[in-house]
């Protein structure tokens, strides 16, 4: 009775053990001027899939990436051409704000044509990845820089 006993105690913390375990970054990450960015959420608004750090306690790791898709989220997988502005649906384009909102906005450039990122959708969930998308400031244009990111719709 006493070894039934103590195998369900250890079945039962063995259970409570894995059922609080997470992914430490559901949503992807991104890396803009050697800078991380661990995605918190990575929410849908429509058109927009938009992937949040929400880390308070240090600023220059909290902003945004967006992507914005011309009319909708796709529903299969394919390949899109960024651009400054997305122009038709084999287009996307990309936002990066840093520091929470009050340091820089950076818009992707369009990489003449060459940049491209890639859609998967699994599950009715949509993730986007690319690589050395030229992001210029919206405000300074001689400050540009690279993102590399993979980001997953977690709502």
């Amino acid at each position: 009775m006493k070894k039934t006993i103590l195998a369900m105690m250890v079945l039962s913390l063995v259970v409570i053990s894995s059922c609080n375990k997470s992914t430490p970054n559901p949503g992807g990450s991104w890396t803009f001027k050697s800078t991380t960015y661990n995605t918190t959420t990575c929410a849908s608004n429509g058109s927009n899939l938009t992937a949040t750090n929400v880390t308070t306690s240090n600023t220059t790791t909290y902003g945004t990436l967006s992507v914005s898709f011309y009319s909708t989220l796709p529903t299969t997988n394919g390949t899109y051409t960024v651009n400054n502005f997305a122009h038709s649906a084999s287009q996307v384009s990309l936002e990066i704000t840093t520091d929470g909102g009050t340091g820089s906005n950076y818009t992707s450039t369009g990489g003449n044509g060459a940049e491209t990122v890639s859609v998967t959708v699994s599950n009715g969930k949509v993730s986007v990845s690319g690589s050395g998308i030229t992001m210029g400031n919206n405000i300074t244009t001689a400050d540009s820089s690279a993102v590399n990111f993979n980001i997953t719709q977690t709502q």
